[in-house]
């Protein structure tokens, strides 16, 4: 059985990666959260700064903030590998990847 990929947006501190962990819990889903894919100032990426602040703090509200190459890269290791625990088990109901963040619809 092929997983259902689910994709959750919404603001900034809306409660996605609550529901995910809500959703996992309940149907042992695999998450894949943002968060862990920005591009931070070490990591020689270009960011935006916020101007308001004096160009001191990174805006990460932004696509250019998020490293999805590498997002996709992982979403798609996570189906297959997902693929592959079903495939082994007497799972019945289909398995879900979880992908949550705010620009989560943004890539195409």
């Amino acid at each position: 059985m092929e997983p259902i990929v689910i994709g959750i947006g919404g603001v900034s501190n809306g409660g996605k990666s609550l529901l995910c962990e809500k959703i996992s819990k309940k149907y042992s889903s695999v998450i894949c959260n943002m968060d862990d894919y920005y591009n931070w100032p070490d990591d020689n990426m270009q960011l935006d700064y916020l101007e308001e602040y004096n160009n001191t703090y990174a805006n990460f509200e932004v696509v250019s903030a998020v490293n999805f190459e590498r997002l996709l890269l992982d979403v798609e290791r996570k189906i297959k590998e997902t693929e592959e625990i079903h495939k082994s088990s007497a799972l019945t109901r289909c398995p879900i990847v979880l992908v949550e963040g705010i620009l989560v619809f943004h890539f195409k």
